[in-house]
C-alpha cells in the first residue's frame, strides 16, 4: 500500500458524502416550478395583520435562496477544489507504487551484477553483465525522475489542501454565525405567532386562520413567473 492510499480513500469518501448532500438538496427543491408566483402573491393577504401561512411561505422562499447560495459556495469552494485534490491523489499513489518497484528492481540488478565478481570474464558473462548494467542504469534514472515528480505533486497537493482546509474553516465559522442568527429569528417569530394565538383566544383559532388562508391560496392561478 502506498503512503497516500489512506488519504485517497478519505477524500473519495468525503466527495461521495458531499455529492449525496447535494442530491438531497436537489430532491427537496426539484419541483420548485410547481410553486410559481406564490411568494409574490402573499401580499394579497394584506400586511396589516400577522398571516401564519405567509410566514411559512417566506421561510420557504428563504430556504430556496439559501439552497441557491449553498450551490454557489459548494461549486466555488468545495466540490471543485476537492475534485482537484482527488485527481492528484491517484497519480501520487501510483508514483509511490512505481518507486517501491524500482527500488526492488535496482536491488535485484545490483545483486545479479555482484554475482559476476570474481567470475571468468567470458563473452557470455560479459553480455549478461552489460544487460544487467543497462537495466540498473535505466531503473536508477527512472527512480530519479519519479522522485522529482513525487516532490512536485506533493507540493501541489499540500498547497491545494491548505487552501481547501482554510476555506472549510472559514465556511464553518460563517455557517455557525448564520445559523445562530437564523435560530434567533425563528425563535422570535415562533414566539410572536403563539403570542398572537393567545390573544385571539386559542390555538384552534390560529388553525382556522391558517386553513382559511390555505383555501385562499389554492384559488390563486398557478402561473410561473418570467
Amino acid at each position: 500500500m502506498a503512503p497516500v492510499d489512506p488519504v485517497v480513500k478519505l477524500f473519495t469518501s468525503a466527495t461521495s458524502e458531499l455529492s449525496s448532500l447535494i442530491d438531497r438538496y436537489e430532491a427537496l427543491f426539484r419541483h420548485e416550478e410547481e410553486f410559481p408566483a406564490l411568494f409574490s402573491k402573499t401580499e394579497l393577504f394584506g400586511s396589516h395583520t400577522t398571516r401564519p401561512l405567509s410566514t411559512v411561505l417566506s421561510h420557504l422562499e428563504g430556504a430556496q435562496k439559501t439552497y441557491g447560495n449553498f450551490q454557489s459556495v459548494n461549486k466555488n469552494y468545495f466540490s471543485v477544489p476537492m475534485e482537484k485534490i482527488c485527481n492528484l491523489l491517484p497519480a501520487i499513489s501510483s508514483l509511490f507504487t512505481e518507486r517501491e518497484d524500482l527500488i526492488k528492481d535496482i536491488d535485484k540488478y545490483q545483486k545479479k551484477l555482484h554475482k559476476f565478481e570474481g567470475i571468468e570474464r567470458t563473452g557470455e558473462n560479459l553480455a549478461k553483465m552489460a544487460k544487467h548494467q543497462v537495466q540498473l542504469d535505466t531503473s536508477t534514472a527512472r527512480l530519479k525522475v519519479v522522485d522529482v515528480l513525487i516532490n512536485r505533486d506533493l507540493k501541489e497537493l499540500t498547497l491545494r489542501t491548505e487552501v481547501f482546509l482554510c476555506r472549510i474553516l472559514k465556511a464553518h465559522l460563517n455557517w455557525e454565525y448564520q445559523s445562530s442568527v437564523v435560530s434567533v429569528e425563528a425563535d422570535t417569530k415562533l414566539a410572536e405567532l403563539f403570542c398572537n394565538a393567545s390573544r385571539t383566544g386559542s390555538l384552534a383559532t390560529l388553525e382556522t386562520e391558517m386553513n382559511n388562508q390555505l383555501s385562499e391560496l389554492r384559488k390563486l392561478p398557478l402561473t410561473r413567473r418570467g
